[in-house]
């Protein structure tokens, strides 16, 4: 499930997106979609394409690097105001580590394409 971003809190006041310009905050707000995931649900998975940068509101991620074929080795546990995602899409690789909900969490959702616009349109970012 995912909906638009009409109000980012609390990403507008924890982590990375709050000790950025409001300029920054505002452009999140307008491009920003929140989507839902459920226990055990997978995000993305090391190997796949990056979709954009994820920032949690709300609930928990654990993140898992594959250090071996179907074994994979966990490495956090994320709680709200963690970024991720922007390695992969900032650099234009895949994804090295995967990352699923831990418990039920809210993301937001900062687009492939909309940060590419705001690149384009803004390279100070």
């Amino acid at each position: 499930m995912h909906y638009l971003a009409s109000k980012i809190a609390p990403l507008d006041q924890v982590g990375w997106l709050a000790r950025e310009a409001k300029e920054l905050r505002e452009w999140a707000t307008e491009v920003g979609l929140w989507r839902v995931f459920e226990p055990g649900q997978l995000i993305y998975g090391s190997g796949d394409v990056s979709d954009g940068v994820y920032g949690l509101g709300s609930g928990s991620l654990e993140i898992m690097f594959p250090l071996v074929r179907d074994e994979p080795v966990f490495l956090h546990l994320a709680e709200v105001g963690f970024w991720i995602g922007d390695a992969a899409e900032l650099a234009g690789n895949l994804r090295f580590v995967s990352l699923s909900a831990a418990s039920t969490s809210r993301l937001l959702h900062l687009s492939s394409r909309s940060i590419q616009n705001l690149l384009a349109a803004k390279p100070h970012y």
